[in-house]
């Protein structure tokens, strides 16, 4: 075995426990170490952190099990962000987002079921070069969406546009958002040089603004990323 590097570095045991077992499911030998005393100080891990390590030679491996959506967060801070896992949908048969829908709906939302109906009658599917429709999913259950599509409102043909981002209100402030936003970020970078989006929303405007996005002076969007030179990590 190829010498043992850190893979990440987290402020609960518990946390890189759940990360650890991640990639032993997917085949890569990993290795929780703390300074905590043998477990008799845990408030030690705390102050002086937790490192999952995997060898050398799976790093590339390990970085891309993580990027590929299947349950990650970054700092362990909420538990329910571990049980995320972000899947990007090939097929959406309308029963898929039906309780995102009819959440939507009662709060006076109706871009879920534009979606739904926009996929149904293959006016937008998100399937042309470097579209993508990503759902978040909590022990199976769909808890959210967003898309990825080339901007419409305008004739640049790398410019990409977030679009229904939706996270039923029970998972709200548990970085299901976050996920699904990074994950579109992600898959933009091979195609787009630039991401826009339009948020009257205050809390979906404060997640964008915290995850690198811009309060511009456009007619057609009110938030814009310029993707180059941003890294593309799933995450």
């Amino acid at each position: 075995m190829s010498e043992r590097v850190v893979f990440r570095e987290f402020s609960s045991r518990g946390a890189a426990e759940v990360v650890r077992e991640l990639l032993v499911a997917n085949g890569i030998e990993a290795f929780v170490i703390s300074d905590d005393c043998g477990s008799v100080d845990p408030a030690l891990s705390f102050a002086r952190g937790v490192r999952l390590l995997v060898a050398a030679d799976d790093l590339a491996v390990a970085e891309e099990t993580i990027a590929a959506g299947m349950a990650i967060a970054d700092d362990g801070k909420d538990e329910e962000t571990w049980m995320v896992t972000i899947e990007k949908l090939h097929d959406l048969p309308p029963a898929l987002l039906a309780e995102l829908v009819a959440e939507a709906e009662l709060a006076g939302l109706r871009f879920p079921c534009r979606l739904v109906v926009e996929w149904t009658s293959g006016a937008n599917r998100f399937d042309r070069p470097g579209e993508a429709l990503f759902a978040a999913r909590v022990d199976g259950q769909i808890v959210g969406v967003c898309g990825l599509n080339r901007d419409p409102y305008t004739a640049e043909a790398r410019v990409g546009r977030v679009r229904h981002l939706y996270v039923l209100e029970a998972h709200r402030r548990h970085g299901v958002g976050r996920r699904l936003v990074a994950a579109v970020m992600a898959a933009a970078c091979s195609t787009f040089d630039r991401l826009r989006l339009r948020t009257n929303n205050p809390e979906a405007a404060s997640l964008y603004e915290a995850m690198g996005f811009s309060c511009v002076g456009e007619a057609d969007c009110t938030h814009a990323l310029d993707l180059r030179g941003v890294q593309a990590d799933g995450g």
